[in-house]
């Protein structure tokens, strides 16, 4: 379940990133989408890179609002994905346990 959440955060961030780079035209400049390949993989890849912050992320112009608000939207949206998973990840160990440490002997 917490994956289909996650997944579908990165699909809504992938369509974002499309509509961006839609409205400021496709392959103006380096950070939107560049016309190359399949449009939707291609964002849906950059949302993934980019929510979970790994390799080198596209940096928006600096004079472009628009660009850094969807990247410093996306940074915490990754954060946001991140507490979750370690939260139900320790959920998921804790429950594991509980047995375990319910019958243990004091």
């Amino acid at each position: 379940k917490t994956v289909m959440y996650m997944l579908y955060l990165i699909h809504l961030n992938a369509c974002a990133y499309y509509l961006i780079s839609w409205w400021e035209g496709i392959g103006v400049n380096k950070f939107v989408y560049n016309g190359e390949g399949n449009a939707y993989i291609r964002c849906f890849y950059f949302a993934t890179k980019t929510a979970t912050s790994i390799g080198k992320n596209k940096r928006p112009e600096l004079n472009n609002n628009l660009e850094i608000t969807f990247m410093t939207c996306t940074w915490l949206l990754g954060v946001f994905v991140f507490a979750i998973l370690i939260g139900d990840i320790r959920d998921i160990v804790g429950n594991a346990r509980l047995n375990q440490v319910y019958y243990q002997p004091t």
